[in-house]
């Protein structure tokens, strides 16, 4: 045990140096988080991206550096002319209807040559209800801009997609996620090294980029921490539970401080792929694709770093009678999943739930609940457990995913067979 833990403390060392190293810069002068927080998205990154997008910007390269933005991110069909407006900017740094960054044609005649990008920055905020949404009607109905000129670029640090509930309505084919590792950095790397660019620019763009770096780098980190634990569990359970100070190393220290970054990705990815393996099996049984109101990486972040437990995690999807069913994770009674069906999810289809589903535990909310069975039972706010410090459900998670979620969709499959289907 002794040899595994010095290899394990080793290893462990490498990894945090490696991050430390790539950090350095933090310890630099940077006028960006002097004045503002690193992560504001409309003070600071929004207004930072669009000042060197927008052609009439005072960084004096015209149009060069929104060309060179619309190649990297792959666009062909904005129709870049000498009348393109970028909003914000520098004689009006307030936003346009809450976008955080507008691209537009202006005067052009006809809503077919008129195209607009919509930029939604996210750096650690959630999304709000039809919020992608809202903004795409506000750019067709009050902008004039046809939809199908519309394309809505979701920037984040990691490259995730949009939660269902703010994507309503809109084509998600008009949505294009991207990141701040791929995207800006090799953006603005490239406008840095432009002709003409003044010293000044430079150097605001270097200091910007060493945060968007450490950003980055602690998204990297957390992901390279999280494959390293669960490649040595053994060890990591015995140095997070361990209550008399036997493992006091600094990089231990450091370990059992991270630790719920580490539960955060474990519970992602088992949500993600529970939703995935599941959305399979209703398309390939005729049902309609889950989705989330929320993103899941909201959720899992009050479940890891919070003490809430008033927002219940859950997927719905429709059965062919087009009745909602909802796959939960209790947050109250620790009892873990199951599947059921509500009368809030059902206002339109009430009559027809009361008529085709039986009751069973009937309340004021549930016409029909059907929890899981207890030897797959996954309580999700376990993970804050002072005793077991989480590791009970990570470890459960770890050892049993892959059969854990087949059981999960097999449940669901048959609940569907059994009372979804009947006429």
């Amino acid at each position: 045990m002794e040899n595994d833990i010095e290899k394990y403390k080793n290893d462990l060392k490498e990894l945090l140096e490696n991050h430390k190293r790539q950090n350095s810069q933090d310890e630099q002068f940077n006028v960006f988080t002097t004045l503002r927080k690193e992560s504001d998205e409309v003070y600071l990154h929004s207004r930072f991206i669009s000042s060197i997008l927008d052609p009439e910007g005072n960084h004096e390269l015209g149009d060069k550096p929104l060309k060179y933005f619309l190649e990297i991110i792959g666009n062909k069909k904005f129709n870049l002319t000498k009348k393109t407006e970028v909003i914000p900017n520098s004689k009006d740094w307030t936003e346009r209807k809450e976008i955080d960054i507008f691209i537009g044609n202006l005067e052009l005649e006809g809503e077919n040559e008129k195209s607009a990008i919509i930029i939604e920055n996210k750096i650690y905020a959630t999304d709000g209800d039809k919020q992608l949404e809202t903004y795409f009607d506000k750019v067709t109905k009050e902008f004039g801009y046809k939809s199908s000129n519309i394309e809505v670029y979701y920037l984040t640090l990691d490259g995730h997609k949009p939660s269902q509930g703010s994507i309503g309505k809109i084509n998600v084919e008009d949505i294009h996620c991207i990141k701040y590792s791929a995207a800006i950095k090799t953006w603005l790397g490239k406008v840095y090294k432009t002709s003409g660019a003044s010293n000044f620019l430079k150097s605001a763009i270097e200091q910007y980029l060493a945060l968007v770096t450490k950003l980055t780098c602690d998204v990297d980190y957390n992901k390279e921490l999280t494959d390293f634990v669960c490649k040595n569990w053994e060890n990591t359970r015995e140095i997070v539970l361990n209550k008399d100070n036997k493992y006091p190393e600094k990089e231990y220290e450091i370990l059992r401080n991270d630790i719920y970054h580490v539960y955060w990705h474990i519970i992602t990815d088992f949500l993600n792929d529970l939703c995935s393996k599941q959305n399979e099996m209703l398309i390939a049984n005729g049902y309609e694709k889950a989705y989330s109101e929320r993103q899941i990486h909201e959720w899992v972040t009050e479940i890891v770093h919070t003490h809430k437990r008033d927002i219940p995690l859950h997927y719905l999807f429709k059965d062919k009678n087009g009745i909602c069913w909802s796959l939960q994770a209790d947050s109250h009674n620790g009892k873990g999943f199951f599947i059921g069906v509500d009368f809030l999810n059902n206002k339109d289809n009430k009559d027809k739930v009361i008529t085709n589903i039986p009751s069973c535990n009937e309340d004021d909310y549930w016409r029909y609940r059907k929890y899981f069975s207890d030897e797959i039972k996954i309580d999700l706010w376990d993970c804050r457990d002072k005793e077991t410090n989480g590791t009970k459900t990570i470890e459960t998670i770890l050892k049993n995913k892959d059969s854990i979620i087949k059981q999960y969709v097999s449940i669901v499959k048959s609940e569907l067979e059994k009372i979804g289907t009947k006429k």
